[in-house]
C-alpha cells in the first residue's frame, strides 16, 4: 500500500466580508487553502481525485464572529468572487459549501 499525502494546490488570502442575503455582517481577513490527496507508491504519485479544504477568518471583532457560528453565509472575496461558508468555531474556522463563483449573480455550483 502506498503513502497518502495532502499536496497544497493553491491558497487565497485577502480582505473580505461575511454577507447574509444583502446584509454585510462583518469585514474579515481570510485564508483559504485547497489541497489534493495523492498516493505515492514505489516513488510514483497517483492523484486520488479527493480534494480537501481548510479556511480561516481572522476578524478584529471575535465577539461578532462568535455570533455567526453555525450560520450559512456568503464570504465575499477580493476580485468580486464569493464562496458559501459556515463559520464552525469562534477561532475562525470555516466549512465551504460548493465552489468559488462570481458574485455578480452568475453562480457556478452554488447550492
Amino acid at each position: 500500500m502506498g503513502r497518502r499525502i495532502r499536496k497544497l494546490l493553491y491558497e487565497l488570502s485577502g480582505q473580505g466580508s461575511l454577507v447574509q442575503g444583502d446584509e454585510k455582517l462583518l469585514d474579515v481577513p481570510y485564508l483559504l487553502k485547497f489541497f489534493q490527496e495523492i498516493i505515492i507508491t514505489d516513488g510514483e504519485e497517483k492523484i486520488t481525485g479527493l480534494t480537501d479544504f481548510a479556511g480561516t477568518l481572522s476578524p478584529d471583532d471575535h465577539y461578532s464572529l462568535a455570533l455567526l457560528v453555525g450560520k450559512k453565509l456568503t464570504l465575499h472575496l477580493e476580485e468580486d468572487r464569493c464562496l458559501e461558508v459556515t463559520v464552525t468555531s469562534t477561532s475562525g474556522k470555516i466549512l465551504k459549501h460548493g465552489e468559488i463563483y462570481p458574485c455578480d449573480g452568475a453562480t457556478e455550483d452554488k447550492p
